[in-house]
Formats: structure tokens, sequence, C-alpha cells
């Protein structure tokens, strides 16, 4: 059946290395890419401890980074697939020897940001289903909008693909792309443990996603 690993990665650097010292040319030139040098340092950090997180899996070796199909980062090494998301202030890896898959992880503070933005991502039955009192409602949306991300990653479309064309319904996507159906959703962290809305899509085969 394979296995789907969890890691949750801070915002703190505890190597007397530098960031920039776990990434190859490319990476250090996306680096300087950014208009804010606080959004390089950070995107630079995420990804330095992804690849060592990462090297946990493939025997201790730090692989580069390549790209696959819409832009889903991969390694080349046959049978192992992850996916990366991150906030300010939080990062999760997920690692699977399973299959594909997706991550999304949003900071719960962001919730009420998608009041109103309903059309822009939610299909009309989705919308018709939404609780009429604005918290819930936005932790609703909240929920919808990760578990969109997480499917949409794990399939390889990412939001090329309209989330409004796609119905998040009991852990699964309805009406999504070619393969969506294989997947399936997991929330493995309590929101309140971490302090953001974290949905993983696995195939349908993987019940447990596990902690690192």
């Amino acid at each position: 059946m394979g296995r789907v690993t969890l890691h949750l990665l801070t915002s703190e650097w505890d190597l007397p290395e530098k960031p920039e010292s776990f990434l190859d040319s490319d990476e250090i030139e996306r680096m300087g890419r950014f208009v804010f040098e606080p959004d390089a340092r950070r995107w630079s950090l995420f990804r330095a401890k992804a690849k060592r997180a990462l090297a946990g899996h493939t025997g201790g070796r730090i692989l580069p980074w390549l790209e696959g199909p819409g832009g889903k980062p991969r390694v080349d090494q046959p049978g192992l697939e992850f996916n990366l998301s991150h906030s300010e202030t939080l990062a999760a890896l997920v690692v699977s020897d399973a299959g594909p898959v997706g991550v999304d992880l949003e900071p719960l503070d962001r919730a009420p940001t998608l009041l109103e933005c309903e059309d822009s991502f939610c299909h009309p039955a989705e919308r018709a289903e939404l609780p009429v009192d604005t918290g819930s409602r936005a932790i609703a949306l909240l929920h919808l909008w990760t578990a969109k991300e997480a499917l949409l990653k794990a399939v390889g479309t990412g939001l090329q693909f309209p989330p409004t064309e796609l119905i998040v319904r009991d852990d699964a996507g309805i009406g999504g792309p070619e393969r969506c159906d294989q997947f399936h959703l997991r929330r493995p962290v309590d929101p309140a443990e971490i302090a953001h809305c974290l949905a993983v899509a696995v195939p349908r085969l993987v019940e447990t996603v596990t902690l690192a």
C-alpha cells in the first residue's frame, strides 16, 4: 500500500550553514527574483529545510528538485513523490512512496479574507451549502480552499484547472480533472494545534498520513 509522511517545518533555522548552501544555481537565481528580501529569505529557508527533510527518504542524499507537469516539483528517484506548501511561519512537506500526493497549508487568520470570494473558487452546489453564520462560513471556505489546492496539486494541474468546476464532498473531489477520483483527503493535524488549516490529498488506498 505504501506510506505517506508529513513533515511540519518551522521558520527557525538550526544549522550553522546558510539555507543557500542547500540550493542549486537555479534556486539561487529564483531567490534573487523576489521583490522583497523577507519573501526571498522565507522561500529559501523553507526550500532548504524541505530538501533536508526529503533527504531522510533518499538515503541521506540531497537531490536536485526538477519541475514536473504543472510545475509540480519532483526528484529523480523512481517511486518517490512529494509536495510542499508553506505560509509565513510554517511549511508542510508530504513525502510518499504510495503514489502522487498534494498538500495545502493556510493560516487560520486567512479565513475571513475568503468571505465574498466564494464565486472565485466554489462550485454553485458548494455555495448553496455554505453556513450563513459569518465565522462558520469563513472556516468552511478555508477548508474548501485547502482541499481543492491539495487535490489539484496531487493530480498535477494545480489551479490551471478551474477550482469552480471541482466539488469537494465527503473528503473527495467530484467533477475535477482526470484522475481526481483516485485521491481522497486527509487532515492529520488539528488546526488549533498549528494555527493553520492543513489538507493532504493521498491515493485512495492510503488511509493514514504519518507525522514525522
